[in-house]
């Protein structure tokens, strides 16, 4: 009977380890699994009663919203004036435009309703390029204000430590009331922060009612980084756009939607973690053959390689088996061939 060598060669298998932490998320959330995500509403085309995209919430209320607040708001708003849901203590939160309105086509053919959730449009691009807003005047975006929310579930496999933020706010009608845009992040869609490089506005007021749907509306481009953040795999973040009009007449009225809004995320190096290594048992059977025995982790795929010296950086892989359990056994047929020599263990992975 011929006499074997075995040894483990050294291997380093490297295997992502995360935690995944609770999370409060409601049911609204979407997840981004990718470093950079964008989303420019174009998919609702120019239904009036057209959804915002996953993760993209309403919100009206006298106070910053709460992003798992139920989808409460009715689909109409009231036509008298003021709005019958300024009187509401509490806010309320939709997923529903009220119309849309692109300057030549609006629900039932009429122009946007004051207070209404619009889903805008241009006559420029046919009304293909959406953005999603309001149509209000005072005192339905003083109190209450209204709100763009979004939120989304990190699943990128890492860390998020920063947000490159990059968004339009798009102005389609003016008339008397001033009116400007305010921007927050929050990491648990209840308590905000604000970022003052992502306010737009005061914008300017006339006494005459001005529309841009034929030549394109005024578009305010932002730019802004939020960092100094950690947000972990699986957890949720969120993002609030509020939207407000100055003026104590009930007269005046603004037409702003957001639209064009892209993120780039700085991603965490990966927390690496060793598996443990495979422990080499062996035996030679009455054919002369070799049988290797090691322990193994479910679903990895094993390679066993062999040499006639050592040392060497020249292996032969003679096998390959995906481990279904916690250990895992190889016939070598050709040992009874070999005088000596060294077997490895490489496990490769999923």
């Amino acid at each position: 009977m011929k006499v074997y060598t075995f040894k483990i060669g050294l291997f380093i298998l490297v295997m992502s380890f995360l935690m995944k932490p609770a999370s409060a998320q409601s049911t609204y959330e979407t997840n981004i699994s990718t470093a950079a995500w964008v989303e420019n509403f174009d998919e609702m085309g120019s239904y009036s009663n057209a959804l915002l995209p996953g993760g993209w919430v309403f919100s009206q209320g006298t106070q910053l919203p709460v992003y798992s607040s139920p989808l409460n708001a009715p689909l109409q708003y009231s036509f008298s004036n003021p709005q019958n849901f300024t009187t509401n203590s509490a806010a309320e939160n939709s997923r529903a435009c009220t119309k849309s309105y692109d300057g030549f086509s609006a629900d039932g053919g009429t122009a946007p309703t004051s207070g209404s959730r619009i889903n805008w449009g241009d006559q420029t691009t046919g009304g293909k390029n959406r953005s999603v807003g309001f149509y209000s005047s005072s005192p339905s975006w003083v109190s209450p204000t209204n709100f763009v929310m979004f939120g989304f579930t990190n699943n990128t496999g890492s860390n998020i430590l920063s947000v490159a933020l990059n968004f339009n706010i798009k102005r389609y009608i003016f008339y008397s009331a001033s009116a400007a845009a305010f921007f927050y992040y929050s990491s648990d869609g209840a308590n905000w922060t604000e970022v003052s490089a992502g306010e737009v506005g005061p914008y300017n007021t006339s006494s005459t009612r001005f529309y841009f749907f034929s030549t394109g509306p005024n578009a305010s481009n932002v730019s802004l980084s939020i960092s100094g953040l950690n947000v972990s795999n699986s957890a949720p973040f969120y993002l609030c756009w509020q939207f407000v009009v100055a003026d104590t007449t009930g007269s005046g009225s603004q037409g702003l939607g957001l639209d064009d809004v892209n993120m780039a995320f700085t991603l965490a190096a990966p927390v690496f973690s060793l598996p443990p290594a495979p422990t080499l048992l062996s035996n030679i059977n009455a054919a002369d053959n070799a049988i290797l025995t090691w322990n193994t982790i479910p679903g990895y795929i094993y390679q066993i390689q062999f040499s006639a010296v050592m040392p060497t950086s020249n292996w032969t892989v003679i096998g390959a088996i995906t481990a279904s359990g916690t250990s895992a056994n190889f016939t070598d047929t050709n040992a009874n061939t070999r005088n000596v020599g060294f077997y490895r263990i490489n496990a490769l992975g999923h």
